[in-house]
Protein backbone atom coordinates (compact mmCIF):
# COMPACT_ATOMS: atom_id res chain seq x y z
CA UNK A 1 0.00 0.00 0.00
CA UNK A 2 1.30 3.49 -0.92
CA UNK A 3 -0.06 7.00 -0.36
CA UNK A 4 1.04 10.10 -2.24
CA UNK A 5 -0.04 13.61 -3.08
CA UNK A 6 -0.34 14.07 -6.83
CA UNK A 7 -0.28 16.80 -9.44
CA UNK A 8 -1.79 16.83 -12.92
CA UNK A 9 -0.81 19.07 -15.83
CA UNK A 10 -2.63 18.69 -19.12
CA UNK A 11 -2.64 20.72 -22.31
CA UNK A 12 -3.63 20.28 -25.90
CA UNK A 13 -5.12 21.67 -29.05
CA UNK A 14 -7.49 20.61 -31.79
CA UNK A 15 -8.68 21.79 -35.17
CA UNK A 16 -11.41 21.07 -37.71
CA UNK A 17 -11.43 22.32 -41.30
CA UNK A 18 -14.10 21.81 -43.96
CA UNK A 19 -12.70 20.38 -47.20
CA UNK A 20 -16.18 20.20 -48.72
CA UNK A 21 -19.63 20.93 -47.36
CA UNK A 22 -19.94 17.40 -45.98
CA UNK A 23 -16.27 16.48 -45.38
CA UNK A 24 -13.97 17.80 -42.68
CA UNK A 25 -10.40 17.08 -41.73
CA UNK A 26 -9.73 17.19 -38.01
CA UNK A 27 -6.92 16.60 -35.58
CA UNK A 28 -5.77 16.97 -32.02
CA UNK A 29 -2.70 16.70 -29.83
CA UNK A 30 -2.67 16.35 -26.05
CA UNK A 31 -0.09 16.07 -23.29
CA UNK A 32 -1.00 14.71 -19.86
CA UNK A 33 1.54 14.79 -17.02
CA UNK A 34 0.55 12.95 -13.83
CA UNK A 35 3.07 13.33 -11.00
CA UNK A 36 2.99 11.22 -7.82
CA UNK A 37 5.25 13.35 -5.63
CA UNK A 38 5.92 10.72 -2.95
CA UNK A 39 5.97 7.66 -5.24
CA UNK A 40 7.71 8.68 -8.47
CA UNK A 41 7.51 5.13 -9.86
CA UNK A 42 3.79 5.82 -10.37
CA UNK A 43 4.30 9.11 -12.24
CA UNK A 44 3.12 8.94 -15.85
CA UNK A 45 3.30 11.07 -18.97
CA UNK A 46 1.04 10.54 -21.99
CA UNK A 47 1.25 12.18 -25.42
CA UNK A 48 -1.68 11.61 -27.82
CA UNK A 49 -2.16 12.61 -31.44
CA UNK A 50 -5.10 12.15 -33.84
CA UNK A 51 -5.61 13.08 -37.50
CA UNK A 52 -8.72 12.05 -39.40
CA UNK A 53 -11.61 12.67 -41.77
CA UNK A 54 -15.22 13.36 -40.78
CA UNK A 55 -18.01 12.63 -43.29
CA UNK A 56 -21.56 14.00 -42.88
CA UNK A 57 -24.47 12.28 -44.61
CA UNK A 58 -27.91 13.20 -43.34
CA UNK A 59 -28.51 11.50 -40.00
CA UNK A 60 -25.25 9.57 -40.35
CA UNK A 61 -21.72 10.62 -39.50
CA UNK A 62 -18.58 8.65 -40.31
CA UNK A 63 -15.08 9.13 -38.92
CA UNK A 64 -11.80 7.47 -39.82
CA UNK A 65 -8.61 8.49 -38.06
CA UNK A 66 -4.98 7.64 -37.46
CA UNK A 67 -4.02 7.72 -33.79
CA UNK A 68 -0.71 7.65 -31.97
CA UNK A 69 0.25 7.57 -28.32
CA UNK A 70 3.41 7.43 -26.23
CA UNK A 71 2.98 6.34 -22.61
CA UNK A 72 5.91 7.04 -20.30
CA UNK A 73 6.43 5.80 -16.76
CA UNK A 74 8.60 8.01 -14.56
CA UNK A 75 9.93 9.79 -17.66
CA UNK A 76 10.88 6.68 -19.66
CA UNK A 77 8.87 5.56 -22.71
CA UNK A 78 7.04 2.42 -21.62
CA UNK A 79 4.54 1.85 -24.44
CA UNK A 80 3.98 3.15 -27.97
CA UNK A 81 0.67 2.83 -29.80
CA UNK A 82 -0.15 3.38 -33.46
CA UNK A 83 -3.66 2.65 -34.64
CA UNK A 84 -6.48 3.15 -37.11
CA UNK A 85 -9.96 4.04 -35.83
CA UNK A 86 -13.33 3.90 -37.54
CA UNK A 87 -16.73 5.12 -36.31
CA UNK A 88 -20.30 5.28 -37.56
CA UNK A 89 -22.75 7.48 -35.66
CA UNK A 90 -26.46 7.69 -36.40
CA UNK A 91 -28.89 10.20 -34.92
CA UNK A 92 -32.13 8.28 -34.40
CA UNK A 93 -34.13 11.29 -33.24
CA UNK A 94 -33.70 14.38 -31.06
CA UNK A 95 -33.20 12.22 -27.96
CA UNK A 96 -31.35 9.12 -29.17
CA UNK A 97 -28.04 8.41 -30.84
CA UNK A 98 -26.34 5.13 -31.77
CA UNK A 99 -22.63 4.61 -32.46
CA UNK A 100 -20.55 1.69 -33.74
CA UNK A 101 -16.76 1.88 -33.46
CA UNK A 102 -13.66 -0.19 -34.04
CA UNK A 103 -9.89 0.07 -33.77
CA UNK A 104 -6.82 -1.78 -34.97
CA UNK A 105 -3.63 -0.85 -33.12
CA UNK A 106 -0.08 -2.03 -32.59
CA UNK A 107 1.23 -1.71 -29.03
CA UNK A 108 5.00 -1.84 -28.71
CA UNK A 109 7.07 -1.89 -25.52
CA UNK A 110 10.60 -0.55 -26.20
CA UNK A 111 12.17 -2.17 -23.13
CA UNK A 112 10.13 -5.39 -23.14
CA UNK A 113 9.53 -6.48 -26.73
CA UNK A 114 8.08 -9.81 -25.62
CA UNK A 115 5.04 -7.81 -24.44
CA UNK A 116 4.33 -6.48 -27.96
CA UNK A 117 0.75 -7.11 -29.11
CA UNK A 118 -1.60 -6.21 -31.95
CA UNK A 119 -5.03 -5.16 -30.72
CA UNK A 120 -8.44 -5.31 -32.37
CA UNK A 121 -11.45 -3.85 -30.57
CA UNK A 122 -15.08 -3.19 -31.51
CA UNK A 123 -18.01 -1.73 -29.64
CA UNK A 124 -21.32 0.10 -29.65
CA UNK A 125 -22.82 2.99 -27.68
CA UNK A 126 -26.42 4.04 -27.11
CA UNK A 127 -26.94 7.63 -25.91
CA UNK A 128 -30.23 9.06 -24.67
CA UNK A 129 -31.05 12.66 -23.73
CA UNK A 130 -34.02 13.18 -21.41
CA UNK A 131 -36.42 16.11 -21.71
CA UNK A 132 -35.93 17.62 -18.25
CA UNK A 133 -34.85 20.88 -16.66
CA UNK A 134 -31.62 19.16 -15.56
CA UNK A 135 -30.87 18.12 -19.18
CA UNK A 136 -29.71 14.62 -18.19
CA UNK A 137 -27.80 12.53 -20.73
CA UNK A 138 -27.14 8.83 -20.23
CA UNK A 139 -25.20 6.33 -22.30
CA UNK A 140 -24.35 2.64 -22.31
CA UNK A 141 -21.34 1.17 -24.11
CA UNK A 142 -20.41 -2.44 -24.73
CA UNK A 143 -17.08 -3.48 -26.23
CA UNK A 144 -14.91 -6.49 -27.06
CA UNK A 145 -11.21 -6.72 -27.74
CA UNK A 146 -8.46 -9.17 -28.62
CA UNK A 147 -4.72 -8.68 -28.15
CA UNK A 148 -2.47 -11.13 -30.00
CA UNK A 149 1.16 -11.51 -28.97
CA UNK A 150 3.76 -10.46 -31.55
CA UNK A 151 6.81 -12.45 -30.51
CA UNK A 152 8.57 -15.57 -31.75
CA UNK A 153 9.62 -16.56 -28.23
CA UNK A 154 8.13 -19.95 -27.38
CA UNK A 155 5.63 -20.14 -24.53
CA UNK A 156 4.36 -16.57 -24.93
CA UNK A 157 0.64 -17.27 -25.35
CA UNK A 158 0.06 -15.80 -21.89
CA UNK A 159 0.94 -12.34 -23.26
CA UNK A 160 -2.18 -12.08 -25.42
CA UNK A 161 -5.68 -11.75 -24.01
CA UNK A 162 -9.37 -11.36 -24.79
CA UNK A 163 -11.54 -8.87 -22.95
CA UNK A 164 -15.03 -7.44 -22.92
CA UNK A 165 -16.59 -4.63 -20.98
CA UNK A 166 -19.60 -2.48 -20.22
CA UNK A 167 -19.61 1.22 -19.44
CA UNK A 168 -22.54 3.33 -18.22
CA UNK A 169 -22.49 7.07 -17.76
CA UNK A 170 -24.76 9.95 -16.80
CA UNK A 171 -24.39 13.72 -16.95
CA UNK A 172 -26.82 16.44 -15.86
CA UNK A 173 -26.92 20.15 -15.05
CA UNK A 174 -28.18 21.84 -11.90
CA UNK A 175 -27.51 25.34 -13.24
CA UNK A 176 -26.17 27.02 -16.36
CA UNK A 177 -22.67 26.82 -14.86
CA UNK A 178 -22.66 23.58 -12.85
CA UNK A 179 -22.89 20.04 -14.22
CA UNK A 180 -22.40 16.64 -12.60
CA UNK A 181 -21.25 13.34 -14.07
CA UNK A 182 -20.66 9.72 -13.18
CA UNK A 183 -19.17 6.79 -15.10
CA UNK A 184 -19.10 3.11 -14.13
CA UNK A 185 -16.95 0.62 -16.08
CA UNK A 186 -16.72 -3.15 -15.72
CA UNK A 187 -14.22 -5.21 -17.72
CA UNK A 188 -13.41 -8.91 -17.71
CA UNK A 189 -10.30 -10.31 -19.37
CA UNK A 190 -8.64 -13.69 -19.85
CA UNK A 191 -5.12 -14.23 -21.11
CA UNK A 192 -4.28 -16.72 -23.83
CA UNK A 193 -2.14 -19.20 -21.93
CA UNK A 194 -0.59 -20.32 -18.68
CA UNK A 195 1.81 -17.85 -17.08
CA UNK A 196 5.04 -19.88 -16.62
CA UNK A 197 5.93 -18.09 -13.37
CA UNK A 198 2.63 -18.81 -11.62
CA UNK A 199 1.30 -21.91 -13.38
CA UNK A 200 -2.08 -20.27 -14.05
CA UNK A 201 -3.91 -18.53 -16.87
CA UNK A 202 -4.48 -14.97 -15.73
CA UNK A 203 -8.10 -13.80 -15.38
CA UNK A 204 -9.05 -10.29 -14.24
CA UNK A 205 -12.23 -8.49 -13.20
CA UNK A 206 -11.80 -4.73 -13.32
CA UNK A 207 -14.14 -2.01 -11.99
CA UNK A 208 -13.65 1.73 -12.38
CA UNK A 209 -15.86 4.50 -10.97
CA UNK A 210 -15.52 8.22 -11.71
CA UNK A 211 -17.67 10.88 -10.01
CA UNK A 212 -17.15 14.55 -10.77
CA UNK A 213 -18.54 18.02 -11.24
CA UNK A 214 -17.69 20.84 -13.64
CA UNK A 215 -18.15 24.51 -12.81
CA UNK A 216 -17.80 27.11 -15.57
CA UNK A 217 -16.30 30.51 -14.83
CA UNK A 218 -16.06 33.53 -17.10
CA UNK A 219 -13.17 33.81 -19.52
CA UNK A 220 -13.09 30.16 -20.57
CA UNK A 221 -12.07 28.85 -17.16
CA UNK A 222 -13.59 25.79 -15.50
CA UNK A 223 -12.95 23.80 -12.33
CA UNK A 224 -13.47 20.05 -11.98
CA UNK A 225 -13.25 18.16 -8.68
CA UNK A 226 -13.52 14.40 -9.10
CA UNK A 227 -13.13 11.11 -7.26
CA UNK A 228 -11.76 8.07 -9.09
CA UNK A 229 -11.80 4.51 -7.77
CA UNK A 230 -10.31 1.45 -9.49
CA UNK A 231 -10.31 -2.17 -8.38
CA UNK A 232 -8.64 -5.02 -10.25
CA UNK A 233 -9.38 -8.50 -8.93
CA UNK A 234 -7.02 -11.06 -10.47
CA UNK A 235 -6.48 -14.77 -9.87
CA UNK A 236 -2.77 -13.86 -9.90
CA UNK A 237 -2.46 -11.97 -6.64
CA UNK A 238 0.46 -9.87 -7.87
CA UNK A 239 -1.89 -8.23 -10.40
CA UNK A 240 -4.64 -7.39 -7.89
CA UNK A 241 -4.91 -3.82 -6.64
CA UNK A 242 -7.29 -1.04 -5.73
CA UNK A 243 -6.70 2.68 -6.10
CA UNK A 244 -8.55 5.75 -4.81
CA UNK A 245 -7.75 9.22 -6.13
CA UNK A 246 -9.20 12.67 -5.53
CA UNK A 247 -8.34 15.39 -8.05
CA UNK A 248 -9.19 19.04 -8.57
CA UNK A 249 -8.47 20.24 -12.11
CA UNK A 250 -8.51 23.82 -13.39
CA UNK A 251 -8.99 24.17 -17.15
CA UNK A 252 -8.59 27.11 -19.53
CA UNK A 253 -9.97 27.02 -23.07
CA UNK A 254 -8.71 29.46 -25.68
Amino acid sequence: EADSSVGLLQGGGRFSHAIKQDIKVYGSADLRWYEAFDESDFSTQIVDGVIGLHFLQGQNQYRVSLVGQVFALDGSANRKLLGLNGQWQRTIDAANQFTLFGQYASLRFPDASRQNVDQISVGATWLHAFASSYQPITYLTGYYGDESEQTTIAGSKFIGREYFGLRAGVRFKTSSRLSWSGVLTYQQSEHGGVNPLFGKTREDDFINVVLGADYLFNGGWSLRPEILYSDNNSNLEINSYDRLRALITARKEF
